[in-house]
């Protein structure tokens, strides 16, 4: 993130804001905040914490790859 906000800014975007995707604070989280800033975001995204449609998402991924799992075994 921190070279895409060097290259928005070098082309004169005036305002650059970084949605970072990550679920919990922690080490990547600094490191792509601190860099994203240090390159001269305006702001970043805190982590997406205890998100239900997260949930809701891994939940319905690991159904969907469960039913594919058995669909292959019929076969």
């Amino acid at each position: 993130p921190a070279e895409a906000v060097t290259t928005l800014r070098a082309s004169g975007v005036p305002r650059v804001v970084v949605a970072s995707y990550f679920l919990a604070p922690g080490y990547f989280t600094d490191k792509v905040r601190d860099a994203a800033l240090a390159a001269g975001a305006d702001a970043v995204s805190p982590p997406l914490g205890a998100a239900p449609e997260v949930a809701e998402l891994v939940v319905r991924r690991y159904d969907e790859a469960l039913l594919a799992a058995r669909e292959a075994a019929a076969v």
